[in-house]
């Protein structure tokens, strides 16, 4: 596999095709018109040590770490991600920008999360809050398509309803709703209730004061 420098891996995410909850990290990225410098040291590293590389595709709980003492700016973490799939792939600085189309379905999300507990101990409040740092902006596409969230990262199902609990809470605050709008196909695909969902996000808000 050739070396790609940070600039011609720019380019390739921004020629990219990706779901539409990564569009916008991309359009942050482009406005910037770079990298930042923390970011293109990780893709140094990506392209030396394969395992990093991995973990940034994959379900690391250490990514957070790494992307906070790198000073990466929230949009560049769906980049990174985005940048580690070039790399995987061996894709060359000619070649056309690659396409990325995977958006997961509540059978996928039923798949995924069968036989996880959601016990609190199974939560990481770092991949929790990176998640939420991802998609500020974009939490009505959330509640549109809620299992894109794992079109971000690999969530284990404590995680991922911790985070869209969340962004319903921000979501229906903001629209001056009574009460938080639980999506049916969440309950299903997680086979959870309203009273759990209920009793979690209430120790999210406390966690919060």
């Amino acid at each position: 596999m050739s070396y790609l420098t940070p600039q011609e891996i720019f380019k390739l995410v921004l020629d990219s095709e990706c779901p539409t909850i990564w569009k916008g990290h991309v359009r942050s990225l482009e406005f910037a018109g770079r990298f930042s410098d923390g970011a293109q040291i990780l893709i140094h590293r990506m392209q030396r040590d394969a395992d990093l590389c991995k973990r940034f595709t994959g379900n690391s709980s250490d990514i957070p770490q790494l992307i906070e003492r790198e000073a990466i700016q929230p949009y560049e973490i769906v980049c990174l991600k985005l940048a580690a799939l070039i790399i995987r792939a061996g894709i060359g600085a000619s070649s056309k920008g690659p396409s990325f189309h995977f958006m997961p379905t509540a059978n996928d999300a039923k798949v995924k999360f069968k036989g996880d507990s959601l016990e609190h101990s199974t939560v990481h409040p770092d991949v929790v809050k990176s998640v939420l740092d991802m998609v500020k902006g974009s939490e009505s596409q959330v509640m549109d398509q809620p299992f894109s969230l794992l079109a971000l990262s690999p969530l284990n199902k404590l995680e991922f309803l911790s985070v869209y609990l969340l962004i319903a809470y921000k979501f229906s605050t903001e629209m001056g709703l009574a009460k938080v709008q639980i999506s049916q196909s969440v309950l299903d695909a997680l086979e959870t209730t309203e009273s759990t969902c209920k009793a979690l996000l209430e120790f999210w808000l406390q966690a919060r004061t």
